[in-house]
Formats: structure tokens, C-alpha cells, sequence
């Protein structure tokens, strides 16, 4: 095995709570550090959360991005509530339409056949990103629809769209209890219960053995992945790669949920027939 491919991913004892993996593991395996999470960001309570499913993916026609949603989550009012760790530094342009693409799919999701527009339910879409989003101006966002010629008129789609960019700015309408939050996306040391909780969590979960394991499995399923691909000809010669082994390489890492269709189509390495036979 080649440099190249011994370090895809962190160590195990390295991750942070901005890792997509262990962002994933502690939110999910402790649900009231979720909710919390929740309470913190929107400044509400909340009663109790369900979690919807575990990394849904979800594929609302045949020829569709997939997306897999990190944490997927309904209220006990039946509000929705979806937080994705955006690790990769986006452009402005791309996070605001990948947040566009996410609310047309949930809301394709939880709309059932035979089910009215009414009963498609609240929904709150937040990316945590450790990266400038819009300049840098601020460190918290809150996005919602507005007349154009009369601001004070809400669109009334119960739909709202929250970024929080740990390398902006703290202005005075940041919520105080999202500081500590955003110093530690920034590599602080924990402070205030809820990230002294969420680091304590993060802490434990290293010291569970098979939970080391699984991590040292993905890792390596993703070098692997790498691997194939660079010797398949993503890097020298894709024209030269086994395109039935890419393929079925593609369809396995999509069946294990270490990768999804939207993952694999963004290589830019297969063509439009290959991407539909990885869908098959």
C-alpha cells in the first residue's frame, strides 16, 4: 500500500466533533446531546426528538442525486429537523443550492402518496461549517422567503434554512449559548455544558473498542475505494480502467452506505451510461 493511501482519513484518536464520522457517531448514539444541540441553535425547547433513520439516503426518482442525510430528525410536534457537519469548504453558491437541493428532496420524502401540500411538515435545515460563508460577515445565519417589495411579508413555507459559519463573525443577534459551539468548531477548548457534555461524548466513544474498529473499517473501505479508483485510471487513464469492476466497485460502496450515488457521480469519472448502470 502506497503513502498515498495509508492516510485517506484521520486517526481514530484525532477526530473532533468536525469530523463527518464521529459529528455522525455521538449526535446519533446520544440523542438528548442532539436535541440539545438543537435547543441550543434555534433557541426553542423541545420536548423529545425521533430520529427519522440512521443516515437516510434519500432517492426520490430513478435518474436523482441520492443524498445521505446526517442527522434526520422529527419533533414531538412532527417538526423535521436535518444537521449536516459541512466539512468540504464550499463555495457560497454551492452550499446555498446543496441546501436547495436538500429541502426539495426531504420534501419529497415526507410527503406520502395520497397526502395534501398541508401536511408537509415544519422543517429546519442546518449546516454547521467550519469554513467563511458570504465573507465572513457573520457566524450565524437564518435564512426564510420575503416579499421582494414588501420585506416585512413572510412567505409562509414553514421552511427555514440555518448556517453557521464557526470563521465569521460574532455579532451582537449571535445567541450567547452558540458561542462555546462555535469556538470549538474553531479547535478551542470545550466550554459551557452542552460542548463540555458533547466533548466528554467524543472522549468516551474513542475509548470503545469496537467502535475503533468499525471506524478502522470505513477507513478502510474508502482506501480501498481510492485505491481501485486510481488504478482503474481516475488519476493516468481512466479510458484504461475495468469498467464492469468500476461499476461494481461503485454499487458496493453505495449498498454499504460508506458512499452515496451524489458521491460518486461528483468524481466526474464516469460517464451517463456508467452512472446508470451503477443505479441498476
Amino acid at each position: 500500500m502506497t503513502a498515498k493511501f495509508r492516510n485517506i482519513l484521520k486517526p481514530w484518536e484525532e477526530l473532533t466533533f468536525t469530523d463527518d464520522y464521529m459529528f455522525k457517531l455521538v449526535l446519533r448514539k446520544h440523542p438528548k446531546l442532539c436535541q440539545r444541540l438543537l435547543e441550543a441553535i434555534l433557541q426553542i425547547k423541545i420536548l423529545k426528538i425521533v430520529f427519522i433513520e440512521a443516515e437516510q439516503t434519500i432517492e426520490p426518482k430513478y435518474d436523482s442525486h441520492g443524498i445521505r442525510l446526517d442527522i434526520y430528525v422529527a419533533d414531538d410536534q412532527g417538526t423535521v429537523y436535518n444537521v449536516e457537519m459541512q466539512v468540504r469548504p464550499y463555495t457560497d453558491l454551492l452550499l446555498a443550492k446543496r441546501m436547495r437541493y436538500y429541502q426539495s428532496t426531504i420534501d419529497i420524502d415526507d410527503l406520502k402518496p395520497g397526502e395534501s401540500y398541508d401536511q408537509l411538515p415544519k422543517t429546519f435545515i442546518i449546516f454547521l461549517c467550519p469554513f467563511d460563508f458570504m465573507g465572513g460577515k457573520r457566524c450565524f445565519y437564518i435564512f426564510r422567503t420575503y416579499c421582494q417589495q414588501d420585506k416585512d411579508l413572510l412567505f409562509p413555507d414553514e421552511a427555514t434554512k440555518i448556517i453557521i459559519s464557526s470563521t465569521g463573525n460574532i455579532t451582537d443577534d449571535t445567541p450567547r449559548a452558540l458561542i462555546p459551539l462555535i469556538n470549538y468548531m474553531n479547535g478551542k477548548a470545550a466550554e459551557g455544558e452542552l460542548v463540555m457534555d458533547i466533548d466528554s461524548a467524543i472522549n468516551t466513544e474513542k475509548t470503545i473498542e469496537i467502535e475503533r474498529r468499525k471506524y478502522m473499517t470505513y477507513e478502510m473501505k474508502m482506501r480501498e475505494f481510492r485505491q481501485e479508483g486510481y488504478e482503474d485510471g481516475f488519476e493516468d487513464g481512466f479510458e484504461d480502467g475495468e469498467i464492469k469492476g468500476r461499476i461494481q466497485s461503485a454499487r458496493d460502496f453505495i449498498a454499504s452506505g460508506i458512499l452515496s450515488f451524489d458521491d460518486i457521480k461528483a468524481t466526474g469519472k464516469y460517464s451517463k451510461d456508467e452512472l446508470e448502470a451503477i443505479r441498476q
